[in-house]
C-alpha cells in the first residue's frame, strides 16, 4: 500500500500523466529477517536522479537520517533492501542493486508494475534477488524470483473495509460502524423473509391456503441446515457466552459510575479548597473516595 501511494502521489503532482510511459519512484523496504524467512513491513521513499552515465544516485546522507529516524521508531527492523516500479527489469536496475549492497549484503529488489491489467488475479508485484550464474564461461548476475505471499492483521482488514465504503454517507463512531451497518441490514432482510415463512406455515395450518410440496421441502431443507440450534451443547456455550456478555456490560456500568462519583468528589474538594472553607456541616473529617 505504500507503494501503491507513492506511485499515485508522484503521478498527481507529475501533472502530466503518459499512461504508456508512468514515472517512476524508489525507496527502501524494511522489515524482519528469521533464517530463511522474510517479512516485510513498511518502507521509506527515496528520491532519486539519474547521472551523466545515466545510472540511478541517491542521496546517501539523507537515507542514512531516514534509517536513523525509522529505526529508532522501530527498533526492531531492518533494511532488507529496495522497491521500483516499472513494467519490466530496467538496465540501471542491477547497477543499483549492486550499489545497494553498501546497505545490505544480499538485499531484495521488489518491483510492482503500475500498469495494472483489469483480467489480474494477483497483485502486480515480483520480488527478486540476485544470483551469479556461469553463461558461456562468464560469470553473470541474474535476477531470480522469489516466492511470497501476502499476510493481513485484522487491523488492516478493517481498515481496507472502511476505506471502500461509500463516503459520501458521514457515519458516527469508530471504524467498525459500517461493518456493523451492513450486517444490521443483513438481519433485518433475513428476519422479514423469516416472517414470509412462518406467516405461509401459519396459513396452512389454519387451512387457508393450500399445501405447496415443493414450498414445503424448500423451508424443511432451509430448517435442516440448523441441527445446531436445538443442540443442548450450543445452549448452554450460549448461555454461558450471554452471562459473560451480561458480567462485562454490568462492570462496564459500574466503572463508569465510580468514574463519575469520583470526578464529583474531586470537584467538590476544589471547591472547597479554593473557598478556603473546610467542609461543610454533616461532612466533618475524612471525605469518602470510591
Amino acid at each position: 500500500m505504500n507503494i501503491a501511494d507513492h506511485q499515485a502521489r508522484t503521478v498527481a503532482e507529475s501533472g502530466k500523466y503518459d499512461p504508456k510511459n508512468p514515472p517512476r519512484v524508489l525507496g527502501a523496504v524494511f522489515g524482519m529477517q528469521l533464517n530463511q524467512r522474510v517479512e516485510i513491513f513498511s518502507s521509506v521513499e527515496l528520491p532519486f536522479s539519474l547521472d551523466d552515465e545515466k545510472q540511478i544516485r541517491i542521496d546517501d546522507d539523507a537515507f542514512a537520517e531516514d534509517q536513523d529516524l525509522y529505526k529508532q521508531i522501530y527498533p526492531d527492523h531492518e533494511l532488507l533492501g529496495w522497491y521500483a516500479t516499472s513494467s519490466k527489469i530496467e538496465n540501471v536496475d542491477m547497477p543499483f542493486h549492486k550499489r545497494f549492497t553498501e546497505y545490505n549484503e544480499s538485499p531484495l529488489y521488489l518491483r510492482m508494475d503500475p500498469k495494472v491489467r483489469t483480467d489480474a488475479k494477483a497483485l502486480p508485484i515480483t520480488v527478486y534477488r540476485s544470483e551469479l550464474k556461469q553463461e558461456k564461461d562468464q560469470n553473470r548476475t541474474v535476477f531470480v524470483d522469489l516466492p511470497y505471499k501476502v499476510v493481513s492483521d485484522p487491523a488492516e482488514r478493517l481498515t481496507t473495509d472502511h476505506i471502500i465504503q461509500d463516503k459520501d454517507v458521514p457515519t458516527k463512531g469508530s471504524a467498525v460502524v459500517p461493518a456493523y451497518d451492513t450486517l444490521k441490514k443483513a438481519l433485518i432482510s433475513l428476519r422479514v423473509r423469516i416472517a414470509v415463512c412462518v406467516d405461509y406455515l401459519d396459513s396452512l395450518e389454519k387451512g387457508k391456503d393450500t399445501p405447496n410440496l415443493e414450498i414445503l421441502r424448500s423451508i424443511e431443507s432451509v430448517c435442516s441446515r440448523l441441527p445446531i440450534m436445538t443442540n443442548d451443547k450450543f445452549n448452554a456455550d450460549f448461555f454461558n457466552e450471554m452471562s459473560n456478555g451480561m458480567m462485562m456490560t454490568y462492570l462496564a456500568s459500574m466503572t463508569k459510575a465510580a468514574a463519575k462519583v469520583n470526578s464529583m468528589l474531586d470537584l467538590y474538594d476544589n471547591m472547597m479548597d479554593g473557598s478556603g472553607r473546610g467542609p461543610r456541616r454533616g461532612m466533618r473529617g475524612k471525605m469518602p473516595y470510591i
